[in-house]
């Protein structure tokens, strides 16, 4: 599984390459046809964290990208949240994926006193969540979060 994922990677890198210098935004963002199952697998395997997936379906999605924007909400939440780490997948109109932990995401103005009075970290860039949502809205979907407990969920159609 770790070849395939490692292939997915290059393919998905070499396909991105192209896709920054063709105007079309399409090219940007390849989708590959696979379970939900096998990708949240892959992605949580690496990062020891268990899943609750409503229903497995087949889905034709830009999971290369999915998987990014996954990893850097699981690193938020061990790194800002907490111990504790979930996911629960529900599929229905649209696909959300929810990313729990036991912290208490922060205001707007807590998280730019925070970001104005801490000293700059080599681990904490500050712009994560910026970039996933960014990516999220290019591919159609959102990025939602709620604040208690903390909550950020990654929303695409279906």
């Amino acid at each position: 599984m770790a070849l395939i994922s490692d292939h997915q990677r290059l393919n998905q890198l070499t396909e991105t390459s192209k896709g920054y210098l063709s105007t079309d935004k399409s090219e940007q963002f390849k989708t590959q046809t696979a379970s939900l199952s096998e990708w949240l697998d892959n992605v949580c395997d690496c990062v020891e964290i268990n899943y609750t997936l409503e229903e497995d379906k087949t889905l034709t999605l830009p999971f290369y990208w999915l998987s990014i924007c996954l990893k850097n909400l699981i690193q938020n939440a061990h790194q800002h949240g907490g111990d504790t780490v979930w996911i629960r997948v529900c599929v229905g109109k649209r696909i959300r994926v929810c990313v729990y932990d036991d912290g208490v995401f922060p205001s707007w103005w807590q998280r730019v006193w925070r970001r104005c009075k801490a000293p700059k970290s080599e681990h904490n860039m500050g712009i994560g969540l910026f970039l996933v949502a960014r990516l999220m809205r290019q591919m159609g979907g959102k990025l939602l979060i709620k604040r208690h407990p903390t909550c950020c969920i990654l929303e695409l159609p279906q």
